[in-house]
């Protein structure tokens, strides 16, 4: 069988959900829609960039399919010229037409917005029949991104036009045929896949959660509808009983860093901020670590940090979004809480501090329901028999 994903090659999302495949002889390929670095853990694949990648960390099981240009002064006057010839052949949707001509797959799997979009783009270029196309909403596609005027039109035609479709929360599902889907529902996934839980525990601290003394705080704020903002305002408020704790700022990103140092310097806490393109290893050794993870968003499906800080143990306060209640028992093994109220976060932050027996028992709780859903070995099985019935192929 051979596949072809396009998405992000930096996320640990696409890298994770291929993985899945390392053992079935598969060919698989990747279309990158970012120029950034790819992600280390990306094993067993073809990736098909316009120029080599030469970053560091590139597993060498990583074939690149590119246009050798050994020279940067050339390679950016080959991107001038291009842009001036009729059809742009360099652009990313000619490049994706012409590799699925050329490679024929059996299956194109597209990833986020971005990886749909540019597909929908080379569907539209195609003057044959387009492989069968499965799309995978992560979080916000249809929610949030549909709605954006610039974006809405194409989201109708990539979901008009698009066969098969996934998604990481029911609230996508539903929202389908709203876009004009006719195609087939092939339920719920994490971007990532399943989860290979027990090789997850060698990050977690053998220690009680309720020993730990390191709070988790998603740092996003703006983009993706983040309200890091609005979690900090909550560590402010609950600064009399954090000084014996470590603030551990994971995925800053938009217009929190000032406020990060504000903080720090008004209240005298300890908080660092944890780099963005930190490995994945190292985020679930901050979530095996941590007594408490904080994450407040306004448009998340089913957050994939809270997923990982619960299989790691520690207690989430979680925004009120999509799926979040199909995770979290109010007040049992987490906290649901409003994106945009400080006050009410610090109130359960508060909660979270001080009532040891609750930590303790949600992380049981927690671990055993990842365990129970989202385990690799139950959901690997499932998507490889969807993508056998899809291709009429046993391999």
């Amino acid at each position: 069988m051979r596949i072809l994903f396009v998405g992000f090659g930096s996320s640990i999302h696409s890298a994770r959900w291929i993985s899945q495949f390392e053992d079935q002889n598969w060919d698989l390929h990747l279309f990158p829609v970012d120029p950034y670095h790819l992600n280390s853990s990306l094993r067993n694949v073809t990736v098909h960039y316009l120029f080599p990648n030469s970053g560091a960390g590139i597993d060498p099981s990583v074939r690149q399919s590119t246009l050798f240009w050994p020279f940067r002064r050339g390679r950016e006057r080959l991107k001038g010229l291009s842009a001036r010839l009729p059809g742009d052949p360099l652009s990313s949707v000619s490049r994706l037409s012409r590799l699925i001509g050329s490679i024929k797959p059996d299956l194109v799997h597209s990833f986020d917005s971005a990886g749909g979009l540019l597909t929908y783009d080379a569907y539209c270029l195609s003057s044959q029949g387009f492989p069968r196309w499965i799309h995978s909403s992560w979080g916000s596609d249809l929610y949030s991104f549909g709605r954006e005027e610039v974006r809405k039109q194409k989201t109708r035609g990539m979901m008009t036009a698009c066969r098969y479709f996934m998604a990481d929360c029911q609230r996508e599902l539903e929202l389908a045929p709203e876009y004009g889907f006719t195609g087939e529902i092939l339920g719920v996934f994490s971007a990532g896949g399943g989860y290979d839980i027990e090789n997850m525990q060698q990050y977690r601290k053998a220690e009680p959660p309720s020993q730990r003394r390191i709070i988790a705080l998603k740092g996003r704020h703006g983009v993706l509808g983040g309200r890091g903002l609005d979690a900090l305002r909550a560590i402010e408020l609950c600064r009399h009983l954090l000084m014996d704790y470590q603030i551990r700022v994971f995925l800053p990103q938009g217009d929190i860093s000032g406020a990060i140092e504000y903080v720090r310097r008004w209240t005298g806490l300890d908080i660092t901020v944890i780099p963005e393109h930190s490995s994945h290893a190292e985020i679930l050794s901050l979530f095996g670590s941590a007594r408490i993870a904080i994450a407040l968003g306004m448009t998340d499906g089913t957050p994939h940090s809270m997923l990982e800080a619960m299989t790691m143990g520690a207690f989430p306060i979680q925004s009120n979004t999509a799926d979040t209640r199909g995770w979290i028992e109010d007040g049992r093994n987490g906290f649901v809480v409003p994106p945009e109220d400080p006050q009410t976060v610090a109130e359960k932050l508060k909660l979270s501090l001080v009532d040891d027996q609750l930590v303790d028992y949600a992380a049981d709780i927690n671990l055993d329901l990842l365990r129970s859903r989202k385990e690799i070995g139950k959901v690997k099985p499932e998507i490889i028999s969807i993508y056998r019935r899809l291709t009429g192929l046993s391999n």
